[in-house]
């Protein structure tokens, strides 16, 4: 359970460092609208989540991501680039010793907590505040249940669209493997399926940019849009490349 647990933390790490409202507004946040935005969270979720939860809970899975989250490759190449292990090793252990056991009754014991874990990620690794106390909103919201999550701004934005009725796709499964960005399955009456694509193509560029480097999320987004708008998108086909 530990290991997959910590697999889960992985692939979100990846999910939203991939997403770029989250590096471009997110994390770029100043210290105290940073801290703004945790003691907003804590409150939407004692006042309206439906069960009484603990803020040490919250907390805890806060910290829990974040000594994950220095070892994350996309994590460290965003914010610590060339920090040495042993530093990130001991920012770890100061971390569980000096965080991870507090007594958390209240919000202001939670924003001591974070400053804390602030205060350690400058001494040992020079890392801003922001990347921080984010993985404590994100935290947060993840140890409610298995279906809640903090949304970025694009993940806002796609969400209120799909609700309208604004938001349409290309009608296709897709999966990556390794590099490639895979159709798996074509939808029936679909756009795709006007466009003659099938399942086992390989979707190479979505407006003239090459899929490889892209997360499965963001290939996705860019592949949906407002009801009559257009994409090109090139195909390597089962049998042959097409456009």
């Amino acid at each position: 359970e530990q290991r997959l647990d910590t697999c889960k933390v992985h692939a979100r790490l990846s999910r939203r460092y991939s997403d770029l409202s989250f590096r471009q507004s997110l994390l770029r946040l100043p210290r105290e609208q940073a801290f703004r935005l945790y003691n907003e969270t804590l409150l939407q979720v004692q006042t309206r989540y439906v069960d009484s939860l603990a803020l040490s809970k919250l907390v805890r899975r806060g910290t829990e991501n974040l000594k994950i989250a220095v070892e994350d490759p996309e994590f460290v190449r965003t914010n610590l680039p060339g920090r040495s292990r042993e530093n990130v090793a001991r920012f770890q252990q100061e971390l569980a010793r000096q965080v991870g056991t507090l007594s958390i009754t209240d919000r202001r014991d939670a924003h001591d907590a974070v400053r804390r874990a602030c205060d350690l990620g400058r001494t040992w690794l020079g890392m801003a505040e922001a990347p921080v106390v984010l993985e404590y909103v994100f935290g947060a919201c993840e140890a409610l249940d298995s279906h809640s999550s903090y949304l970025t701004p694009d993940q806002l934005t796609d969400l209120r669209a799909q609700i309208d009725g604004s938001f349409v796709g290309l009608g296709v499964e897709l999966r990556k493997d390794d590099d490639d960005l895979l159709i798996v399955r074509v939808l029936p009456e679909s756009p795709a399926t006007e466009g003659g694509l099938r399942a086992g193509d390989v979707i190479v560029a979505i407006g003239g940019q090459a899929t490889a480097p892209m997360s499965l999320d963001r290939a996705a987004n860019r592949l949906g849009g407002k009801s009559g708008s257009i994409v090109t998108i090139n195909v390597l086909s089962r049998g042959a490349a097409a456009a």
